[in-house]
């Protein structure tokens, strides 16, 4: 029978993405709700009537507390393309995957094909494909929502534009590829800014084809200005107007996440060795024939590597958040590579079996590996979603965390917040959604807002957030205020029916207000200027009288001032900004002492010396 490499390919594309979903049965892992979320929300976008993404966000921002970090911190290319999906099948955790499945598909032809058109060999170009699929870091991120599939299936197609496409469609088809992987992960325009960098510096002395120097300038000159150009809309609303490049750096660049010395620079070389169980280690054969040879065997070939090096050069030494996801579109040329090789060096009897063999080898410890961290994640729990559908709405859902570390042990499910949000919000019901991470101190505040809170409210800690000390603390006050608890098998819900459908948080336009009142009036206090840095704390409180910070300091700073005015026995006046004290801020008891002291002088005032009479809390 003669061998059909398209059928072929075809089934085993089916077969790999039937393995990957029966391993994965889990809910959302890792950043898999965060990315299914912002889908959700851009889908919202979609149906809401609204042109101004800007104005749906501050209309959303009433309903959604988080929706500006869930909406702006990633690029949004992959949650338009899901959002589509969801539009066409109802939002889930198998419809957010789904996704996947399709890049997968397309990705893998894709693939194939451009390895047809490097090798002139259907079986070479198989083998690549199979062998980049069977890598592990690649089959463990084929079944979840991530962005690597994506970013993967572009940038091949980038490559195959660039190195085969003529003219204008090669300016066109790159500028579009690298735009849309840019707007999926924002490094990836750095990694190919340099490797065009390096790539035009050896092509003007060793030229890796028939293209003029100067003509391969313009060209990349046009594609970086052409894709900074599509991006730069996006890039300008989200880092620079709503701040998020600095939570952007801070995350990617200099926060405190890179091991020490030259362990931690050597980490993205490393990790490609070990997470491909030591295939990546036959690249070293074509670059040392290249520096052997004074120039490559392959010029297209060499292309790809040098795209690989660079790619790993700059990530060890611009990236502090080192997980190999953050590099793995390098995954497919890695394949290309090994297989072109072991070509160069294996007989050519043997070199189709041993390949085959690696290829077994790597599929017993993908599975293997797989079912190793299947008992961690769990598999698909619907309690929560049902929960949420028998309810009376509207609703507001409170998602306490960060509460610190419980001696329950781990549940053999992945709890995140990501999809307590996502189920809160595609539950189908009118609800108002909050997720906290608030300090310890502000943990009397939360409570007293949700004891204060007159409508419908339910509070979902994990089963191991609840059993922490402060989320006992903290359920603990909601059950002495009326609020009943319900056990699901990975939550604890806090439930209390009321009446009117009420904020309890303002809108996100509101919110960067009162913060940016909030940040000017602390850096008054530090420069202890409490006058004016109290003027600027009334402002924000009554722009976002829900913020904790303000209430908790604006009210200290009115309790000196009813204490000042006690002294000086001015008892009307201790008796107003007393009473504004403990309307801020209802946890102090100390606040509610003073005004009690005061309001009892005003109707009594015959103390001569009120300082001496007055409680020990002043």
């Amino acid at each position: 029978m003669k061998f059909k490499p398209g059928i072929t390919l075809i089934l085993f594309l089916f077969g790999y993405i039937w393995l990957v979903h029966f391993l994965i049965p889990s809910d959302f892992v890792g950043d898999e709700g965060r990315h299914a979320t912002q889908s959700l929300l851009f889908k919202e976008y979609f149906t809401s009537g609204t042109l101004s993404f800007s104005e749906f966000l501050n209309d959303f921002s009433e309903r959604f507390y988080g929706v500006g970090w869930y909406a702006l911190y990633d690029p949004p290319a992959h949650a338009i393309i899901q959002a589509i999906t969801f539009l066409v099948a109802k939002p889930s955790v198998a419809s957010a995957r789904f996704l996947t499945y399709l890049f997968v598909f397309i990705g893998g032809i894709i693939l194939y094909l451009f390895s047809v058109r490097l090798f002139h060999n259907t079986k070479d170009a198989l083998l690549s494909t199979a062998l980049f699929l069977l890598l592990p870091t690649v089959f463990i991120f084929a079944g979840q929502n991530y962005l690597v599939f994506p970013k993967m299936a572009l940038t091949i197609a980038f490559f195959y534009s660039f190195i085969y496409a003529q003219g204008r469609a090669r300016l066109v088809l790159c500028t579009i590829f690298l735009a849309l992987t840019t707007m999926m992960k924002y490094q990836s325009i750095i990694y190919m800014g340099v490797f065009l960098v390096v790539y035009l510096s050896i092509h003007k002395k060793q030229p890796f084809s028939d293209k003029p120097w100067k003509e391969e300038v313009r060209f990349c000159f046009f594609l970086l200005f052409f894709t900074a150009l599509l991006i730069f809309p996006w890039a300008k609303f989200s880092l620079l107007d709503r701040g998020y490049k600095d939570i952007l750096l801070y995350t990617g660049v200099t926060g405190p996440f890179r091991e020490p010395f030259l362990h931690g620079y050597a980490f993205f070389a490393r990790q490609v060795v070990i997470e491909t169980l030591g295939v990546a280690l036959l690249l070293v054969i074509p670059l040392w024939r290249w520096i052997a040879n004074k120039k490559p065997d392959d010029k297209r070939m060499a292309i790809l590597l040098l795209y690989v090096l660079s790619t790993i050069v700059v990530a060890s030494i611009v990236l502090a958040n080192q997980y190999l996801r953050m590099i793995i579109k390098i995954f497919p040329f890695v394949a290309i590579l090994s297989v072109h090789a072991w070509r160069q060096v294996s007989e050519k009897r043997w070199y189709v079996p041993a390949i085959v063999l690696v290829l077994i080898v790597l599929l017993a410890y993908d599975i293997n590996m797989m079912n190793e961290q299947i008992p961690l994640w769990g598999s698909h729990n619907p309690q929560l979603e049902e929960f949420f559908k028998v309810q009376r709405d509207p609703y507001l859902v409170v998602i306490p965390k960060g509460f610190g570390i419980s001696s329950r042990p781990e549940p053999g499910y992945y709890l995140s917040s990501d999809q307590i949000v996502f189920t809160a919000l595609n539950s189908g019901k009118k609800t108002r959604v909050r997720e906290t991470d608030h300090p310890e101190p502000f943990d009397d505040l939360f409570a007293a807002a949700l004891i204060e809170y007159p409508g419908n409210v339910h509070v979902v800690f994990t089963v191991t957030g609840a059993e922490t000390m402060r989320g006992r603390v903290v359920h603990n006050i909601l059950e002495e205020h009326g609020y009943i608890k319900t056990s699901l098998e990975y939550y604890e819900i806090w439930s209390r029916k009321g009446g009117s459908d009420k904020e309890f948080f303002v809108s996100l336009r509101k919110r960067v207000k009162a913060d940016n009142l909030n940040r000017q009036a602390k850096s008054l206090i530090e420069q202890q200027h409490p006058a004016q840095a109290y003027d600027l704390l009334e402002q924000s409180w009554s722009i976002d009288p829900y913020n904790y910070y303000t209430r908790r300091v604006l009210a200290e700073m009115k309790n000196l001032v009813g204490k000042e005015a006690i002294r000086r026995g001015r008892w009307q006046d201790a008796v107003q900004v007393l009473s504004d004290a403990v309307m801020i801020d209802q946890t102090k008891q100390e606040y509610k002492e003073n005004l009690a002291y005061a309001k009892a002088n005003l109707q009594s005032p015959d103390i001569q010396n009120p300082a001496q009479a007055a409680p020990q809390t002043i």
